[in-house]
């Protein structure tokens, strides 16, 4: 039983750390998952900005040959795009950040995956530990029941045999208590009387009254 209780300690102990090592890994992946989706949206907003601003310089320098814009119209929509432009250069950087972040969040899945799978086969290994441990209380308590029922059976057998000799005396002493009361009967009686007057009247027959 205690070898029994070590073991369903160490799977419980087992099954803590693999828990804590999957929440780690689940919470680490939710972290990288939420900077690699933060990166992808600024990215996204960064080139739809400088692409609408391409697009409105070019406009502009349309419109100044249309007559339809000025020249201060063209040098507001150069700025703008000049400022975008600068803003963008760290496209590329965010880009191998998003790439190195998808590898990362591939692997902590990969990770989280096993972890999982351990964690499972820990649980399935305690549960079986503790499946054989009520087995074995069962076999324990069902053993006991049978000592119990064999010492019960035993006692019944030995007070049963108590039971018919105080019966076998109790008859003997009854039936010496009978032939000691007929006995004190045929004394008592006139059987005794009866034998005298025979021996007399045998003795008068015979001449020797």
């Amino acid at each position: 039983m205690n070898k029994q209780t070590d073991t369903t300690g160490a799977l419980d102990r087992a099954i803590a750390k693999g828990q804590d090592n999957a929440n780690s890994l689940i919470e680490r992946l939710r972290t990288v998952t939420a900077e690699r989706d933060q990166l992808i949206a600024d990215t996204e907003a960064a080139e739809i900005a400088r692409k609408e601003a391409e697009n409105a310089l070019v406009t502009a320098q349309a419109g100044v040959e249309l007559g339809e814009a000025s020249a201060e119209d063209v040098s507001a929509a150069q700025a703008h795009f000049d400022e975008l432009e600068t803003t963008a250069a760290d496209l590329p950087a965010k880009r191998q950040r998003i790439a190195v972040l998808n590898a990362m969040c591939e692997k902590l899945t990969d990770n989280h995956r096993s972890a999982a799978e351990h964690l499972q086969r820990l649980q399935d290994d305690r549960r079986e530990a503790q499946l054989e441990a009520v087995g074995n209380l069962a076999k324990a308590a069902n053993q006991k029941h049978i000592e119990l029922t064999e010492a019960a059976e035993a006692a019944a057998v030995e007070v049963m045999a108590c039971a018919a000799v105080l019966a076998d005396q109790k008859f003997a002493l009854q039936g010496c208590e009978d032939a000691r009361r007929y006995f004190n009967s045929t004394i008592r009686g006139d059987r005794p009387h009866r034998i005298f007057q025979n021996k007399q009247r045998i003795a008068d027959e015979i001449g020797l009254a």
